[in-house]
């Protein structure tokens, strides 16, 4: 059978990053049918501001994730939901560190100081769980805040500041690196300022030497202009037609 023969994937796993404030949870809440597993502490207020229906379950805890990713794997959350939104990543592992950290199985200064072995620990749940979900019988978009590491580059002269999804270590982003992997798209979101005082977002879907991106589907070029869901999911059935143009707007200069 050729590769040409096969279907698309049903569910899809997404990842949206970028800074506070930009849209991320605006943009995950156009998804149809979804759910949000809220774990950070802002909730869903700015997403319910601009019109959206999706429901949400907080997050305060790394017990409470297991719960509710159990039942998102094995149960009949799929019967309802279509989406399910994880906001944020980054605040869900430390919600695994803030379980790691009250345990016994290590010695430490106190619950506020890891140890050592708590670092492997706890990158090895994150990872085990977020198999689990990626595998999920839903399609899931994961929101991150941003971080920035240093690499060098290929020729081994110069270093380059990178932009990632916040996971992991900041030194080296290993762990970022891994959960990009397993990605069919990762979207840098980033604002641009336009003449007259509009503000345009965009979500770039092809990496630089500069932010971590991708597009597995092939469909949206450099990224998308102002996008929504269903905007990129209409885009990539049709194969081709993105809901926007991908051309990046020019930013207004600073005056």
């Amino acid at each position: 059978m050729s590769l040409q023969d096969t279907e698309a994937p049903r569910h899809r796993n997404w990842c949206i990053y970028g800074g506070s404030g930009l849209g991320k949870t605006v943009l995950a809440g156009t998804a149809p049918n979804a759910l949000f597993l809220t774990t950070d502490p802002e909730g869903t207020e700015s997403a319910q501001a601009f019109g959206s229906t999706a429901k949400e379950l907080p997050v305060n805890d790394w017990h409470t994730f297991l719960q509710y990713s159990d039942w998102i794997v094995r149960g009949d959350a799929h019967k309802e939901f279509q989406f399910v939104i994880v906001d944020t990543t980054d605040e869900l592992e430390e919600l695994c560190w803030q379980a790691q950290l009250v345990n016994d199985e290590l010695k430490r200064a106190s619950e506020y100081q890891p140890n050592k072995g708590d670092y492997p620990v706890v990158w090895r749940k994150v990872k085990a769980e977020l198999n689990k979900l990626n595998r999920a019988p839903v399609s899931v978009i994961y929101l991150a805040h941003m971080m920035h590491i240093d690499r060098e580059t290929d020729d081994g002269e110069d270093t380059v500041t990178l932009a990632m999804p916040e996971m992991g270590s900041r030194k080296r982003g290993d762990l970022s690196s891994w959960f990009c992997a397993q990605m069919g798209l990762v979207g840098y979101l980033r604002t641009n300022n336009l003449d007259g005082g509009e503000v345009q977002r965009q979500l770039l879907t092809s990496a630089t030497s500069r932010y971590v991106a991708k597009d597995r589907s092939n469909t949206f070029g450099a990224g998308v202009i102002n996008p929504t869901i269903p905007g990129m999911l209409a885009a990539i059935a049709a194969k081709g037609t993105t809901p926007t143009t991908t051309r990046p707007a020019r930013r207004r200069r600073a005056s």
